[in-house]
């Protein structure tokens, strides 16, 4: 069972987290099904999201402690509907994508599927949820339909979007709150190493382990597919928002290919990769020569052209 004591008082039990919203306080000899009739409305909340315990159980435990003489206060936690989703993760990345530093780390794509700017001061992320507060997002701006990637490397010193945690590959629960409210939430299975796991259809779809990993960028199909060797899917992967430096991987066929980076006033701004490349191209991009703000990257190969945009802050 997931509830946990969080706070012992006397003569008075905090349940779980106490989240916004109204409490329920149940004394040593109420009728524990009575009191629970104003959560009745709301059982969604307790059930299937990693987070809650079912109602059975939490009645269990809640009439126990009654029965124990205590004072039991329970507040569920509150979940809001947010344009604001967890839409991929790798809990064992391997080759897919480095961070800043050329490291392989875990990552979690956040993606705004909504049709506004959402200012991700005040969000969180944690995979433990006696401990909400793991990851607080900078003050920054993401898009309507933008993606960023935070990296779960347990190395937050290493910028503003590195987690406080790493990604446990057997599985685990992550959690996205705006302050104390929960906004998203995933229930991950083991991973093998560089296989994601994210929506499909690209964010609002089901949970399952994707076909090709999309760090930042939209989620290409659902089921574990086998590609022919002989054709690569062209793709763009790099971390956003992006720092001053970092490593760019350019994924596509065999033979010349272009990065060319326009501002959001259309110019030519940057072209950091003019050359040739085998299947799978790493290299360091240098943005120091550029102000913080919007950029459109566009990859070209031939007649065919992926565009990503990104945000670059420093």
């Amino acid at each position: 069972m997931l509830m946990t004591l969080m706070v012992k008082l006397v003569p008075t039990i905090f349940l779980a987290l106490p989240l916004l919203g109204a409490t329920v306080t149940i004394e040593p000899g109420d009728n524990i099904a009575d009191s629970f009739l104003a959560l009745e409305a709301n059982d969604s909340l307790l059930v299937g999201s990693g987070i809650y315990a079912e109602t059975p159980e939490l009645l269990l435990l809640l009439e126990e402690s009654a029965q124990a003489g205590i004072a039991v206060t329970y507040a569920p936690f509150i979940r809001e509907e947010s344009a604001l989703v967890i839409n991929e993760l790798m809990a064992k990345n391997d080759t897919t994508i480095a961070d800043n530093y050329g490291e392989f780390d875990d990552w979690i794509e956040i993606s705004n599927t909504g049709t506004s700017d959402i200012n991700l001061s005040g969000y969180y992320l944690t995979d433990d949820v006696e401990d909400p507060f793991v990851f607080a997002f900078p003050d920054t701006v993401i898009s309507p339909r933008e993606y960023f990637i935070i990296w779960a490397d347990d190395n937050p010193e290493q910028g503003s979007m590195h987690a406080d945690f790493k990604l446990s590959s057997s599985g685990e629960s992550l959690f996205l709150l705006y302050s104390l409210i929960l906004v998203d939430c995933v229930t991950f299975p083991e991973l093998d190493q560089d296989i994601s796991y994210g929506r499909w259809p690209d964010g609002y779809g089901e949970w399952e382990i994707l076909a090709v990993a999309s760090p930042g960028a939209p989620n290409e199909g659902g089921g574990t597919g086998v590609e022919s060797q002989d054709t690569y899917t062209m793709q763009l992967n790099m971390e956003n928002p992006f720092g001053s430096a970092g490593i760019v991987n350019l994924q596509g066929n065999p033979g010349s290919a272009q990065l060319d980076v326009y501002d959001i006033n259309g110019r030519l701004v940057d072209s950091p990769f003019q050359g040739v490349i085998v299947s799978s191209e790493f290299f360091s991009w240098d943005t120091s020569a550029l102000s913080c703000g919007i950029y459109l990257l566009r990859f070209m190969q031939g007649n065919q052209t992926v565009t990503r945009r990104i945000t670059i802050i420093k």
